[in-house]
């Protein structure tokens, strides 16, 4: 035992000192011989336990070299993310963390910016008015950055609204050169218009861009870092971070017009001039287009990249949004929905039932939802055999096609049996096929936009 116990002090002096310490305490304290003579081969089994212990965790820890968790992964190991059949091998107590591959060191926004400071640009917009007092120069200013290397840059439409009226565009690089453009194209449903550069007068040529790198919005978690780069104020170049507040805001929680865009909201400093400009992740990649700001500091919203990419698309390559228009509105369902709608004294208490789908609430006249005989009350469950459980859900199943014929299967209500009030006390569900030929949005149609769905 004492050979055991010298061995010990060369090898682990400090944990010796310590279980050695409390074992001869205890011994010391007691008083029966039994116990005595017991207690050795006891405390022998428990330091052994000890020991092998130590060296195993010493061994792997030295082994692994990252942090205190065994087979936590180094930053430079690619690690698949939501891999449920990996997380269920790992330790109990291990921390989850989604990205494994990214390191943040102290200059992390400049990282993540520095590639695309030279595609983003300042965009302004001069308009000469007359009044009484003489001639005046009316100047709308904003943000964009290059999508193609000819010089298309993506903006707001209200950054270059007022170049229908006749204004001159101008757009200033990141050393301050400046060259005149033009509006290629532009969608104020979305709010999002592309200018061009225009081409040098003498040579005819224009300078190369760099064109910036879109992301995938789909790994975006609330609480994550993104860059905003920005023009507020005139100050080309402005950088601001902060983090993701909700990574999907609707357009009508934020007054947008078209249903099929989204937002972004973080908590990046953006003003007047800032819009246009991009909203980057640490990857310096284009997650969102900064759009609007709430009169409050720290809350601001981007449109969502990803959702509005064929809208981008279309601008870039068609000089125009071609939108599908079905003309009926819809609601997402759910249980607490249905019971809502059957709780009030209304023509959905015979609703079918599930829990889950979209109502129609209302068809517009002489519409494609009209002439393929959707009706007010119908659920809608599969689009093209695909299931469905809310609007945005179909509006993706849709797309931007128009004149292709889409299958609904709906499922209607028909009344049996109704109360002297105008409830519904016996009824039938019947399931039904439809087909249904979307036309083409006329955007100037107010009447059109508000059937969007």
């Amino acid at each position: 035992m004492n050979g055991f116990r010298s061995m010990l002090k060369s090898r682990f002096p400090h944990q010796h000192r310590l279980h050695f310490t409390a074992f001869g305490a205890r011994n010391h304290h007691s008083s029966s011989n039994r116990f005595n003579s017991a207690f050795p081969f006891v405390a022998g089994l428990l330091v052994g336990a000890t020991v092998v212990t130590t060296i195993r965790v010493s061994i792997a820890h030295t082994a692994n070299g990252w942090g205190d968790w065994a087979g936590w992964s180094k930053p430079s190991e690619k690690v698949e993310d939501g891999n449920e059949n990996d997380e269920a091998k790992d330790p109990p107590m291990r921390p989850k963390r989604k990205d494994k591959t990214r390191t943040i060191g102290p200059g992390f926004i400049a990282d993540a910016v520095e590639d695309v400071m030279d595609s983003v640009v300042n965009i302004t917009v001069e308009i000469d008015t007359l009044n009484l007092f003489g001639k005046k120069t009316l100047v709308s200013s904003g943000s964009g950055f290059a999508v193609t290397a000819d010089g298309k840059f993506l903006t707001n439409a209200h950054v270059v609204y007022d170049d229908a009226e006749g204004g001159n565009v101008i757009i200033t690089d990141n050393e301050g050169v400046q060259y005149p453009g033009v509006v290629h194209s532009i969608d104020f449903l979305s709010d999002l218009a592309v200018v061009q550069v225009l081409p040098d007068p003498e040579t005819g040529t224009t300078r190369t861009w760099k064109p910036v790198k879109f992301g995938n919005n789909t790994n975006l978690r609330p609480g994550d870092w993104v860059v905003s780069i920005g023009s507020p104020f005139g100050l080309h170049g402005t950088v601001t971070a902060g983090i993701v507040s909700s990574r999907r805001r609707k357009n009508t929680e934020i007054g947008g017009r078209d249903s099929r865009v989204e937002y972004i909201q973080t908590d990046c400093v953006v003003h007047s001039g800032s819009s246009g400009g991009p909203l980057l992740n640490l990857d310096g990649e284009v997650v969102g287009i900064n759009t609007t700001r709430a009169e409050s500091e720290g809350i601001s919203f981007a449109i969502r990249a990803d959702n509005a990419k064929d809208i981008i698309h279309q601008l870039v390559n068609r000089g125009r949004v071609v939108r599908s228009w079905l003309g009926l509105r819809m609601v997402s369902l759910s249980p607490q929905v249905v019971q809502q709608l059957k709780s009030q004294d209304t023509v959905y208490d015979g609703l079918p039932h599930i829990d889950s789908g979209v109502l129609v609430t209302a068809v517009f006249p002489r519409s494609p939802a009209a002439e393929c005989g959707l009706s007010e009350g119908d659920v809608i469950d599969r689009v093209d055999d695909t299931p469905v459980r809310s609007t945005h859900e179909i509006l993706q199943r849709i797309g931007y096609r128009v004149g292709e014929p889409i299958f609904f299967h709906i499922k209607r209500v028909l009344p049996l049996e109704m109360d002297w009030d105008g409830r519904v006390r016996r009824y039938e569900t019947i399931e039904l096929d439809v087909k249904l030929t979307p036309e083409e949005l006329l955007p100037h149609h107010d009447d059109h936009v508000q059937f969007l769905g």
